[in-house]
């Protein structure tokens, strides 16, 4: 009893080292201006605030380009803008939620599997690619929090034998591919650990990830008549065609 008090407090501890770590490169940058590919987030949140149905429904001309991401990170920059405005101070501080999680998660995976977990949490925080991203309003620390998230909660559900870790790590996977399309990652991520483990139960899990994106899709063809996500990939394929193909 004596030990596990005593883990529960150098966790806590931990965890509260974390945070002041986000604050204390997140604060500083609160007034940023926005920049690089931040002006296309608020773009089209102001869009889908005019028509929430219709996140790719605008149409640029001259040098601007079509989004190629998927929609969620939008609408969480519209409900902002909706009771904020469009403050920097107000988008940055809401977007901190996404830096911290982040840390968390990778607190907890790195205890799976490391003897320094808050050494190489504090790592990663403190890379200069993380602390530029994390000060910006673009997917890149969104879609690593919640793909760190997701594969926390599958892998201790997968170790405790716990259905309902499995099945919310599963259904996180699934909301980490509309943050950002390279968070599929998640996905054989996943599998790997099942087989790894011998657990090929936990599989059926992952029937929740292909149905959040399955009702994506199907919105996409049935108010755009294509599935953005794969018009999306066609310039990685060579391909001319529009980068979105849903908008003209």
């Amino acid at each position: 009893m004596l030990q596990f008090t005593k883990n529960l407090t150098k966790e806590y501890s931990s965890i509260l080292i974390i945070l002041f770590a986000v604050l204390f490169i997140s604060l500083p940058f609160l007034s940023m201006p926005i920049y690089i590919d931040d002006i296309y987030i608020l773009t089209y949140a102001r869009e889908i605030l005019k028509d929430p149905l219709d996140p790719y429904g605008i149409k640029y001309t001259g040098e601007m380009t079509s989004y190629t991401g998927p929609p969620l990170l939008l609408y969480y920059a519209a409900l902002v803008i909706t009771f904020f405005g469009e403050s920097e101070i107000f988008l940055h501080i809401f977007y901190i939620i996404f830096t911290l999680m982040a840390g968390i998660s990778m607190f907890f995976l790195s205890k799976k599997f490391s003897k320094l977990p808050l050494f190489a949490t504090l790592l990663m925080i403190s890379t200069p690619i993380f602390v530029v991203m994390s000060n910006s309003l673009m997917q890149d620390v969104p879609v690593l929090a919640f793909l760190l998230t997701s594969l926390v909660l599958f892998i201790k559900g997968v170790d405790e034998n716990n259905w309902k870790l499995q099945f919310f790590g599963c259904f996180i996977a699934g909301i980490t591919f509309f943050i950002k399309y390279n968070g599929m990652i998640i996905i054989p991520l996943i599998i790997t650990y099942s087989l790894l483990n011998k657990n090929f139960k936990s599989l059926k899990y992952l029937f929740i990830t292909f149905l959040v994106i399955s009702i994506v899709f199907a919105h996409n063809l049935l108010y755009y008549g294509s599935i953005h996500f794969f018009n999306a990939i066609l310039p990685w394929l060579g391909s001319t065609k529009s980068a979105t193909g849903l908008v003209s």
